[in-house]
Parts: structure tokens; sequence; C-alpha cells
């Protein structure tokens, strides 16, 4: 059976639910959150999903737009949340924004890397940039091109949930290592990877954190930090899944035509 695409997959009702039931943030996203968001700031929230960002992004901000190029996940967060915004948009063609309409652009869950091809992401990039107001910040998050490992966490857990933990852990590794290692993403630093554990085998963008800061400085933003997925704890890179980021749009961007 043929892997499905990404807009297939996310507009999979079933899909929906599973993202519906994820609720919290993750403390790397939450560090970049505080750090850089401001009470008061325009905030679009691109791939908003089922909405487990729009509570506290909405919280924060005087004017709340949560986009998504799945019908599905958009039709969701209006049921859950009817007083908000919420528009079909894909994150490569924003041209419902005028520029500079925003103080802060998220676009969490390594959806970035759902994009079809490096073009799309471009594009997304140069759009994330336009929208944004000199000064303006963008947080996002992207799979880590050498990511190998997976550790699992077992302080505070009984002896059998350890077991089960150690054993998928394992199970998890040996499925994640040959598409890893056989990939370009994983030699070049940056690149497209099947990765068997997202639903079915999605094709999705994995890059170093130092491809990543180029590829932002060509659109006209400056990383100025990057958390690794576990903060608050230390692992190596073989065992980071993905990176959230933290840029700045320069204030004389330098930001090419899509």
């Amino acid at each position: 059976m043929a892997a499905r695409s990404s807009r297939e997959v996310f507009g999979d009702p079933a899909v929906v639910d599973y993202y519906d039931r994820r609720t919290e943030l993750h403390e790397s996203e939450r560090l970049l959150f505080e750090a850089y968001l401001r009470k008061g700031m325009a905030i679009l929230d691109i791939g908003v999903g089922a909405g487990r960002t729009t509570p506290y992004l909405s919280g924060v901000a005087a004017l709340y737009v949560g986009i998504d190029s799945s019908a599905a996940m958009v039709a969701r967060c209006r049921q859950k949340f009817p007083a908000l915004s919420f528009l079909h948009v894909d994150a490569s063609e924003m041209s419902a924004f005028p520029d500079a309409s925003f103080d802060g652009v998220v676009f969490s869950c390594n959806g970035i890397d759902c994009l079809p091809s490096e073009r799309t992401r471009e594009k997304c990039l140069q759009e994330c940039a336009r929208v944004l107001r000199p000064g303006g910040v963008l947080i996002f998050s992207g799979h880590n091109a050498r990511y190998l490992f997976f550790i699992p966490v077992l302080n505070g857990v009984g002896v059998l949930k350890k077991v089960w933990r150690l054993v998928y852990a394992v199970v998890h590794t040996l499925r994640n290592l040959l598409p890893r290692i056989s990939s370009q993403a994983f030699w070049r630093g940056a690149g497209y990877v099947r990765d068997p554990s997202a639903h079915g085998g999605l094709l999705l963008y994995a890059s170093m954190p130092d491809r990543v800061a180029a590829e932002l400085d060509r659109v006209g933003l400056t990383v100025v930090r990057a958390v690794a997925a576990h903060y608050p704890h230390a692992l190596p890179t073989l065992a980071t899944p993905w990176y959230d980021y933290a840029c700045v749009k320069h204030s004389c961007s330098n930001e090419r035509d899509a």
C-alpha cells in the first residue's frame, strides 16, 4: 500500500481526533513562547491542527488567527473555539494576509516539515518573513536530520511500565535506524526522509540547526535561540528528535520574492 500524502493524512477524521487529544505544550515550546511572545501581539498560528497551541497563544494575543491546510482541522478548531478566527490557508501561499501584519508567527509540531518539497518550504519561510513586522518573531520546530535513537523516560514509573517503555524504545529505534541512515538527509544534514512512525510513513523534511539558520537568513530571519526537544533534559544529538527555534525578522529584510 502506498504511503499517504500529508494532505490525506491530516484530513483523516481519526488523525484529527488524535491531535484533538493532544493538549499540552512541550517544555521547549513553552520556554520560547514565554521568552519571545508578549502580551498584546498580533499572532498567526500556522498549522494549528486541532488547536493544541490555541489556548496559550490566543491568551497572549490581542489578535489571534489560526490557519491550516486541512479543512477538517480548521472545522474542528472552529467547533472548539467559536469566538476565534480560523482559516483554511496553505502555509506556502498566505496572500490572504497583508505584508507586515503580525508581530509573531508560530508553526509548531514540526508542521513545516510536512510541506511536500524544498521549494514549498522556501515559499513558506518567505511568506512568514513577509507577514511579519520588522523585529517580529517566528517560532517553529523542525526534525533533526541526525536523530537515530529513541530514549524512553523511565523516572517515576513502575517496573512494568519501565519494561514496556524500554521495549517500545528498542522497536522504535530499530524502525527508525535504516530509513534515517540510508537517507541523504542524515549525511547532508538536510533533506527528506520517510518516517515509519509518522502516520504510516510520511515523507518529512529534517535538518540540522546550522542548515536551518542558513535557510532562514536567506529570507531575512535570524535564529536567536534553538532548544532541543527534551528540554530541560540534555540528550546527545543522535537522540534529539527535533529542535524548537525562535527567529527574528531583520529590520531591513533581505527576503527574496516568492
